[in-house]
């Protein structure tokens, strides 16, 4: 090989050689990360509106006690049927017992899980949602729990349910059966979060390194 073929070579790279810096190169975002106090103040926070709703359904057992007993039990004989068969009662004690629990549990959990992602809008709207669908048993556990020393109309409400064969304990069935149905399907949202955010650290992980 010549002097002048040697000059015709690409020149070899530099490993130790660093490339220059852009000045105009937007910066690179650090990820954040949460520190135990933020991670603390959003349980707190989650923790509150669990017991918000709970203390929503607690006032709702007592003013309904005193309320509007009659009218919910004589709407129930209505629907149900004054002289219905036992069979029509489970039917609608089983309905209402699932529904009016399964629904409340899923969405007090979704209000729960939604506070801190979606602005609070969701789970605001979550957890009345879930009220308004948990008002139908409260309403009859206000009237089952009743004794014949309280006022005359919420005893006579009672006597009217006593009077519909098989709903009231298909509703307790009911709701026991809805609530253990709610707690899987909670079961399965948290272990989603908590796959989800492991996901996002192993991420964040991959990205640093």
């Amino acid at each position: 090989m010549t002097n002048d073929d040697s000059a015709h070579l690409p020149p070899s790279a530099d490993p130790a050689t660093v490339a220059p810096i852009d000045e105009h190169q937007a910066p690179v975002a650090e990820p954040h990360r949460r520190s135990f106090g933020d991670r603390a103040n959003s349980v707190v926070k989650r923790t509150l509106l669990a017991l918000i709703g709970v203390a929503i359904l607690v006032i709702l057992y007592f003013v309904f006690r005193t309320v509007v007993p009659r009218q919910w039990a004589d709407y129930l004989e209505g629907l149900v049927g004054a002289h219905a068969s036992l069979t029509r009662g489970i039917i609608f004690g089983l309905a209402f017992g699932i529904v009016f629990t399964l629904v409340p549990v899923v969405c007090f959990a979704l209000a729960v899980a939604s506070w801190d992602r979606l602005r609070h809008a969701f789970g605001i709207l979550f957890l009345l949602l879930g009220v308004a669908f948990a008002i139908p048993n409260v309403l009859t556990l206000a009237i089952n729990t009743s004794h014949p020393t309280e006022p005359g109309p919420i005893w006579q409400a009672k006597n009217t349910l006593n009077g519909i064969i098989g709903f009231q304990g298909a509703t307790l069935v009911g709701a026991v059966i809805g609530g253990l149905i709610g707690l899987v399907i909670v079961y399965f949202i948290v272990t989603y979060k908590v796959r989800g955010r492991k996901l996002k650290a192993a991420a964040l992980s991959a990205d640093e390194d």
